[in-house]
């Protein structure tokens, strides 16, 4: 079965999405913090009235953190009933992959956390990663606590 992802750049390594996932892409935007919340929250931000949680990928995969620059892209991407805001440097492409072109997670050696699997390209690898995976019960469950929290104390306009 052959995959349609969107690939996308943090540092030097090229991940992946699968398309169905992604709900758009836009600009990068002023964070606003959001008390309380898990760690792997790097705040929030409003897109078009809705207030969506920005999750730190970067921290995740073991990178180091970098400040918003006006260059940096979200993806509005959907997970589990929620929507968050992927924080990333830039855009790849969005390509259709076969299935002699991925592994399987499950086929690579060792333990790949949040990685589903991988896009081989001659000597480039483009890790798709596995969104659904990426929080924990616990960290959805904080988040929208956080969030009703937020929503509870008068959260005004704030972005």
């Amino acid at each position: 079965m052959a995959e349609t992802l969107l690939s996308f750049m943090l540092k030097d390594q090229t991940y992946a999405l699968r398309l169905e996932c992604v709900v758009r892409v836009i600009r990068a935007a002023y964070i606003t913090a959001l008390p309380k919340s898990p760690p792997v929250v790097l705040g929030i931000i409003n897109i078009a009235g809705s207030i969506v949680p920005v999750l730190n990928i970067r921290a995740r995969f073991g990178l180091s953190a970098k400040k918003v620059s006006a260059s940096d892209l979200f993806i509005i991407a959907k997970t589990r009933g929620q929507t968050v805001a992927l924080l990333v440097d830039q855009i790849g492409s969005v390509a259709r992959y076969t299935e002699e072109q991925i592994v399987l997670g499950e086929k690579l050696p060792g333990r790949f956390e949040y990685i589903e699997g991988v896009v081989k390209l001659g000597k480039e690898m483009i890790l798709i990663h596995d969104l659904d995976s990426f929080l924990s019960s616990n960290e959805r469950e904080g988040i929208q606590k956080a969030l009703s929290d937020y929503a509870e104390n008068g959260c005004e306009d704030g972005m």
